[in-house]
């Protein structure tokens, strides 16, 4: 059938047919309801290679959502081409993909076998810290080896620490579904006599006050473990004469730990001098009782 590649789609399209697998789907959530989509992402992938951001938006989410399956290649036709998010982009690609009501998708049966099925550019190391913050797009983390792992339930959070070839760390830390899928058992086991590889894909990089740098991966986030491509095999060799166990701890990371921040009142607060505490977190407990519209406000939140 008659289709266009990624790369030949321009801004403003609205009336073309791609051919592309589903590379990576994700739901995005209301923090504080996760049965709450405000949007479905995808990253698609055409036989080039070519990759896109695409995102489907409620009520059309209900009824496109079931026949979306990962891995899957579908055509694709009656979608709108517009400029990629300034806030965030999963892959780099300055244009994406917008489904509407008209948009129709039908599988495609026989895929040849060199189709691709994953995307992504590794990031060495000593890149990371450069990228911290800058939320263009989601930064990919470097291949690496899980060494010691750990898991807060309470705050559905697991922290693990990845090293590259130089012996580098990095802490990872999955939030939500993310750390309760991540198969931690089979990791832990099969890296008892076996360097575990990972690529991880669709992290940001965070420098948290009293945290330091670390990965983090929430529901755009996806892992694949001893991918055949040569940067793992080489990877691999690399930890061959030096290899070391993974190691399961009960503990945060090391670089997680922080004091307790003490809680003040406002009139505390106003009385201490900022020049003498920089760097020192408080908790205050306040209640917004009126908003002035007067005049403009702001105020430093997280």
């Amino acid at each position: 059938m008659a289709h266009v590649l990624i790369s030949q789609l321009s801004f403003g399209d609205s009336n073309k047919r791609i051919l592309a697998r589903v590379s990576r789907l994700w739901n995005f959530t209301d923090l504080n309801n996760h049965t709450k989509i405000f949007h479905t992402d995808l990253v698609l992938l055409d036989e080039m290679g070519t990759s896109i951001h695409a995102q489907i938006y409620p009520p059309i989410t209900e009824k496109m959502k079931p026949l979306l399956k990962e891995e899957k290649v579908y055509y694709i036709d009656s979608f709108t081409v517009r400029a990629a998010n300034r806030t965030y982009r999963p892959v780099a690609n300055n244009l994406m993909i917008l489904f509407s009501k008209w948009t129709t998708l039908e599988e495609h049966i026989n895929v040849p076998p060199h189709f691709p099925g994953i995307t992504f550019s590794l990031t060495p190391f000593e890149d990371v810290p450069s990228l911290v913050e800058k939320n263009s797009f989601y930064v990919v983390g470097a291949v690496t080896t899980i060494r010691p792992k750990s898991r807060n339930a309470e705050s559905l959070k697991r922290t693990l620490q990845i090293r590259d070839a130089s012996n580098s760390t990095l802490p990872v830390t999955l939030w939500g579904e993310r750390a309760t899928s991540f198969d931690a058992n089979d990791i832990y086991n099969a890296g008892q006599t076996q360097a575990q590889v990972v690529v991880f894909v669709g992290t940001l990089v965070k420098d948290y006050r009293g945290l330091g740098l670390t990965l983090t991966g929430s529901s755009p986030c996806k892992w694949y473990i001893n991918l055949n491509i040569p940067e793992v095999a080489e990877l691999n060799e690399s930890f061959s004469t030096n290899f070391q166990p993974i190691k399961w701890v009960d503990e945060p990371a090391t670089g997680y730990n922080q004091d307790v921040p003490e809680e003040k009142s406002i009139a505390e607060i106003l009385n201490i001098n900022p020049h003498k505490h920089k760097g020192t977190c408080f908790i205050v407990n306040v209640t917004v009782r009126r908003i002035c519209n007067e005049y403009s406000w702001w105020y430093n939140s997280c």
